[in-house]
Order: structure tokens, then C-alpha cells, then sequence
């Protein structure tokens, strides 16, 4: 058997808002991983094939309600501010918003998902599930701190921005997967001796676009490791 097809993300988030394109933020982050700023989704009906990514949005005011249906269910919930939509990769669905909603995007690559996955989850791959307007203040805070950090567009924004898509896999995998998959990570920061090297490293490449992998480089570690203890 062939691979499956996934359709173009950022083509259909488009088609959805019958707009050329969202107002997705030039850098790609590892993993293809891609950042959408908050900007104003008007109501909608679109039948969304299966996409490449796994599509996040955290809501930060909307009215009316949203739903998704699949075959014969449905998932329906009001536009709150403060809660999460999640529309897993490769899954396809009737998606309708009756009112306006603010949001910000994150469309998250599966290999990303899959490298954190291999490093907390034993390995097994996530089988993530369909979200509208769910309550999860944990997720939506991240998400607001990498929309806040787009916007600052800092020296170590890109720095930060990598830990928080970190957080954002990890979240996935704990909270909003069809099975259970502990993540097992160690409770200790780093040792003394690791700190020094770290911050040296920092202090001395403050003018170009550090990115975490090249820390965790330093001493050693996975960047989900180095991520978490960090």
C-alpha cells in the first residue's frame, strides 16, 4: 500500500476563511512546524480533507458555536475565550463556526510530534484527538506566550518559541491522546556543571539565532530533555 495523501495546510485553512492565505509568520521551526498570529476567523462551513499537520488553535474571544462532524458524530461546543481546537493530522471532517472568533495557530509538523513522542512516550506515536473549543487553560496559556513572543520578535524569541513547541508536543501527548502514554521525564534540573556550559554558550553567541537544539548540544542531552530540565 501507498502512503496517504494530506492535503495542503495552509491551502485549506485559506479556503476555510476564503482568504489567500492566514497570516502565517515567515520562519519555519523545526519539524515544519509553522506559527499563525492571532487574526479573525469569520463564520464558516467547509468540509476539511485530511490535512499535513495537526492544526492547534487557542481562542481568544468568539461568539456562537462550533462542530465538527465526522460520519454520524458530531462535536459541538460554544466559541469561549480560552479554550483549544484541535484538528489531528490525516483526520477529515465538516468543520462549522456560526460566529467570529479571534485565534492564533500553530500548525504542528508530525515528525515533531513523533521526536517528542520517541523521547517521553516510549515511542509509541500519538493518536491525537478531535478538540472544538475545549477546555484546557494549560495549552492555551502556552499558545498565548508563543503568540506574545511573535509578536516581541526578541533576540531569543526563536530560542524561546522552540522550548514552548516543546511544551505544546508534550501537552498533546498527555492530555489529548486516544490512549494513555505517560510521559516519563526525569524530575532534576540541570547539574551545576551542565549550567555553566549552557550559560556560557548563550553569553557568547547573543548575537546570532541560538536554537535549542544546539544547548542541548552542549552537554549532551535530547532537546525534550534538555527542554524539561532546563
Amino acid at each position: 500500500m501507498g502512503q496517504p495523501r494530506f492535503a495542503d495546510t495552509t491551502l485549506h485553512i485559506g479556503r476555510l476563511q476564503r482568504v489567500l492565505s492566514p497570516p502565517i509568520i515567515p520562519e519555519v521551526f523545526l519539524g515544519d512546524t509553522r506559527l499563525v498570529g492571532r487574526w479573525r476567523n469569520e463564520p464558516f462551513e467547509y468540509d476539511l480533507p485530511p490535512l499535513k499537520h495537526h492544526v492547534l488553535s487557542a481562542k481568544y474571544a468568539g461568539e456562537g458555536l462550533s462542530s465538527l462532524k465526522i460520519g454520524r458524530r458530531i462535536i459541538c461546543a460554544p466559541s469561549m475565550a480560552g479554550t483549544f481546537t484541535l484538528a489531528p493530522r490525516g483526520h477529515s471532517g465538516v468543520w462549522r463556526a456560526e460566529g467570529a472568533v479571534e485565534v492564533s495557530n500553530i500548525f504542528l509538523g508530525h515528525e515533531r510530534l513523533l521526536a517528542c513522542a520517541d523521547q517521553v512516550g516510549n515511542g509509541r506515536a500519538p493518536e491525537l484527538l478531535d478538540r472544538v473549543n475545549f477546555s484546557d487553560p494549560r495549552m492555551v496559556t502556552i499558545m498565548t506566550w508563543i503568540n506574545e513572543e511573535v509578536s516581541s520578535g526578541g533576540a531569543t524569541s526563536h530560542l524561546y518559541i522552540e522550548q514552548l513547541l516543546d511544551l505544546v508536543c508534550l501537552q498533546l501527548i498527555k492530555a489529548h491522546s486516544g490512549t494513555t502514554m505517560p510521559v516519563v521525564l526525569g524530575t532534576r534540573g540541570l547539574a551545576a556543571w551542565q549550567v555553566k556550559p549552557v550559560a556560557d554558550y548563550m553569553r557568547d553567541n547573543l548575537a546570532k539565532n541560538i536554537k535549542l537544539q544546539e544547548l542541548a548540544d552542549v552537554v549532551s542531552l535530547s532537546r525534550f530533555h534538555f527542554c524539561t530540565a532546563f
